[in-house]
C-alpha cells in the first residue's frame, strides 16, 4: 500500500527514529480517554481493560483493529486475547497526520519509526526497504534521533520488522551470551564520547543519503537533550585510555590538543541549521511536557508510566498520545511551509 502510494504522489515525508516516531501508544484519543487501561510492565503496551461487550464494539468500530496471535499478554485476563493496535499507531503516528491531514495526502508517509530500537536501525531502513527512492520528486525526511546510547546490530533471526538488536547500558543479570553482551557494552565501550562518535556517523550516512536524494531534513530528536553542539564537544573533546581490562581511565584534556582540528571537523558533520525546535523547546518529549505545564525532571519516563500525564497529552506506556502526534505535525507543517520544502519541481 504504502509503495503503491508513493508511485502515485511522487512525494515522501519519511520519519526516522525509536517508537516515539513509529506512534507507540497513539491510541485514538477517544479511547484513550474513555477506557480504563493496565500497564504490564516497561517496554510493554498498555491493554485495555474491557468485556466481551466493549471488544465487540471497538473491532467493528475500528476496522484497523485486530488480534494478536497466541495468549494474552494479560495475566489478569489470561482466556482474552489480545488486540494488536500497530496499524492504529501508524494511522495516529506524526509523520501520517502530516501526509495525510496538513499537506492534504500530497505526500505519502512512511513511517520507519523502529520500537525499542537505536538510531543506526531506523537509518538503515532507507537501504533495507526495497524501494527506488529516485523515482520521486520531493522527499521530506522528520528525523527523531532516540536515546545516544542504544547500539544496533545485525541481527540473525530478521523476520521482516527490524533487522536489529538493540543494546542497552542497563546491567543484565546471569551468565547468558545476552547479558555478557550488555554488561559487556555498558562496562567497557560505551562512554559519552562514544556515544556521541557512532551517532556522528550515523547522521553521516543519513546526511549522504539525503543529499543523494535532494531530500530535505528536520531534525528534533524524541526526548533525550543530548543532541546540542556544547555536550557533543565536552563529549569529543574529553579523552579516555581504557586499560586492559577495557575499563574506563580519563586521561588530561590536554592530550586531545592534536585531533581537536579534526573533531571539530566531525561535529560540524551534524547538520545544526537543520534543528527544529517545536514551539522553541529541544524534544518531542518536552512539547508534550509544556501542554502539560509539568517541568522536566530526571524521572522523564517514570513518573507517567502506568496512569500517563493529567491531561493526556502522555500515554500510561509514556509516549506522546494521539493529540501530541497531531501537535507536532501541525508544527511540522508551519516549518516545512516555512522552508518551502514542501514546492516540488513543475513539469
Amino acid at each position: 500500500m504504502v509503495k503503491s502510494n508513493l508511485d502515485k504522489t511522487k512525494r515522501a515525508i519519511i520519519s526516522l527514529g525509536c517508537s516515539f516516531a513509529g506512534g507507540e501508544g497513539a491510541y485514538d484519543q477517544e479511547l484513550l480517554e474513555g477506557l480504563q487501561w493496565s500497564w504490564l510492565g516497561y517496554g510493554k503496551p498498555i491493554v485495555p481493560k474491557i468485556d466481551d461487550e466493549t471488544e465487540s464494539w471497538l473491532l467493528n468500530k475500528y476496522t484497523e483493529l485486530e488480534f494478536d496471535d497466541g495468549v494474552s499478554m494479560n495475566p489478569e485476563w489470561p482466556h482474552r486475547r489480545t488486540i494488536n493496535f500497530r496499524k492504529m499507531f501508524y494511522k495516529n503516528s506524526f509523520v501520517n497526520v502530516l501526509a495525510h491531514k496538513y499537506l492534504e495526502g500530497k505526500y505519502t508517509g512512511v513511517n520507519f519509526g523502529m520500537s525499542g530500537k537505536g538510531n543506526r536501525a531506523s537509518i538503515k531502513n532507507l537501504h533495507i526497504w526495497p524501494y527506488d527512492w529516485s523515482k520521486l520528486e520531493n522527499i521530506i525526511v522528520v528525523y527523531c534521533p532516540s536515546s545516544i546510547e542504544r547500539f544496533d546490530m545485525a541481527k540473525d533471526d530478521w523476520k521482516g520488522y527490524s533487522a536489529f538488536t538493540t543494546l542497552y547500558p542497563h546491567p543484565l543479570e546471569g551468565n547468558t551470551p545476552r547479558a555478557n553482551l550488555w554488561n559487556g557494552y555498558s562496562r567497557g565501550i560505551l562512554s559519552d564520547k562514544n556515544a556521541v562518535l557512532e551517532q556522528i556517523m550515523h547522521f553521516m550516512e543519513l546526511k549522504q543519503w539525503c543529499e543523494l536524494h535532494n531530500a530535505k531534513l528536520v531534525i528534533t530528536p524524541a526526548f533525550d537533550q543530548s543532541y546540542n553542539r556544547s555536550f557533543f564537544e565536552k563529549a569529543l573533546f574529553t579523552q579516555h585510555k581504557r586499560n586492559l581490562e577495557y575499563e574506563v581511565t580519563q586521561e588530561p584534556d590536554e592530550e586531545i590538543a592534536g585531533v581537536k582540528q579534526h573533531l571539530t571537523y566531525l561535529i560540524d558533520q551534524w547538520s545544526w541549521d537543520d534543528m527544529f525546535k517545536p514551539s522553541g523547546v529541544e524534544t518531542f518529549m518536552d512539547l508534550c511536557l509544556i501542554q502539560e505545564q509539568i517541568p522536566r525532571d530526571q524521572d522523564l519516563f517514570q513518573r507517567f508510566m502506568g496512569h500517563g500525564s493529567p491531561q493526556k497529552w502522555i500515554t500510561a506506556c509514556s509516549h506522546p498520545s494521539a493529540k501530541a502526534h497531531d501537535l507536532f505535525a501541525n508544527l511540522l507543517h508551519r516549518k516545512i511551509k516555512d522552508m518551502k520544502y514542501d514546492i516540488w519541481p513543475s513539469h
